[in-house]
């Protein structure tokens, strides 16, 4: 899945756990847990994986 692919590739790069949650108004913990491998990505919510999704591609056209 795409989408899915992005979502890994922002939570497994340069920025932090804190900077997306500070940017996507997310919970840091629970950010924190999808990085670590201790939550599921294909088990994220759709609200989620959107504000995660859309925050990558903005931060694609910063780049």
């Amino acid at each position: 899945m795409i989408i899915q692919h992005h979502i890994e590739k922002l939570l497994n790069g340069q920025i932090t756990a804190y900077q997306i949650g500070k940017a996507t108004n997310l919970n840091i913990n629970m950010l924190q847990k999808y990085i670590t491998g201790e939550r599921k990505i294909e088990n994220m919510t759709l609200k989620t994986a959107e504000k995660l999704y859309k925050y990558y591609i903005d931060t694609q056209k910063e780049s």
